[in-house]
């Protein structure tokens, strides 16, 4: 037998609702020890809650009892005699909602830093390669030499990498600096091209030769490294797929709860101050490790995270009862 709405203390009480609810407590009567049936009235008086009650405690081992039967709730398939949705008993239980609250959050956190990140990636990309082809461009019209040409371009790419850092997130900075402390000099980028293209110090290479090593110095400033291009990418469209999952799941925590409005409030509450716990636990690790440690500034988030958002849905447990 089903429900429509809520029978109990506080509850809506229809009619017909109150007395299937009567009905399934009489077919549990042996359940609940020497007391008097309930009469099917229809009427939810104190009588009909004191017998929900001792339901709850003696059969479902819900205590403290909430005095009330919820459609498809845990204690309407326990009158019915079935065992229920899985786990939905444990669901009740304010640690395990408030765990999965924290989960919810850290999938927020790490979402938008992954998708802040692949922004971040996709402006220097497109900065760099506009920057380089004019640079080049004003080299094959005459108006500045190659190696002029090449340390243009290396300051430029230095300054747009230093300026990415400073859009990124705690991870994703600290990612690069691990990868890269900083960017390379005109030496480090002539020795490497000259070796790259000549098998030869830059020293010891001709005019004609040393200008072909500028020109590529000028045209790998707009040629990222493809590998981090890919992973920004794939970092961004796994945080879009988190923040999705987290909404997914506060949708449903907010629709299946018996006060939505409340609910609604205390996701919003818990996914906003779990961000901010996740940006100051990043900057507190990011301090404590220096820079380019990318798993210590990562487990920071987290636990920073993850500590705000649980004292936040306590508190607000309490505040909000």
């Amino acid at each position: 037998m089903d429900i429509q709405s809520s029978v109990g203390r506080g509850g809506t009480n229809s009619f017909p609702d109150v007395r299937v609810v009567q009905l399934l407590l009489q077919q549990n009567m042996s359940q609940l020890g020497p007391v008097l049936p309930v009469p099917v009235s229809g009427i939810c008086d104190p009588g009909t809650i004191s017998l929900i009650e001792m339901f709850e405690m003696n059969v479902m081992d819900i205590d403290p009892p909430t005095g009330r039967v919820d459609p498809s709730s845990p204690t309407l398939f326990g009158l019915n005699g079935m065992c229920g949705p899985a786990g939905a008993a444990a669901a009740k239980d304010p640690i395990l909602q408030n765990a999965l609250l924290a989960l919810e959050s850290e999938f927020v956190n790490f979402g938008i830093r992954f998708i802040q990140d692949k922004g971040v990636r996709a402006e220097y990309m497109a900065k760099a390669k506009a920057a380089s082809d004019e640079i080049l461009e004003s080299v094959m019209k005459g108006e500045a030499t190659p190696g002029e040409g090449a340390a243009a371009a290396n300051t430029m790419r230095n300054g747009l990498l230093d300026a990415g850092r400073l859009k990124s997130s705690d991870i994703g900075r600290a990612v690069a600096e691990a990868e890269k402390a900083s960017g390379l000099t005109m030496d480090d980028l002539t020795a490497k091209y000259a070796g790259k293209l000549f098998k030869k110090a830059f020293e010891d290479l001709g005019p004609e030769e040393q200008d072909t090593v500028f020109i590529e110095i000028i045209r790998a400033a707009g040629r990222p490294n493809p590998k981090w291009n890919r992973i920004a990418m794939q970092l961004g469209e796994a945080g879009k797929g988190l923040i999705i999952i987290s909404l997914a799941f506060a949708v449903y925590d907010v629709a299946s709860s018996d006060r939505p409005g409340r609910e609604a409030v205390k996701q919003g509450a818990s996914l906003g101050i779990g961000f901010v716990g996740s940006l100051a636990g990043g900057a507190v690790a990011g301090l404590a490790c220096g820079p380019g440690a990318p798993i210590c500034v990562g487990v920071g988030a987290f636990v920073g995270g993850l500590i705000f958002v649980v004292g936040t849905d306590f508190a607000f447990d309490d505040i909000w009862k």
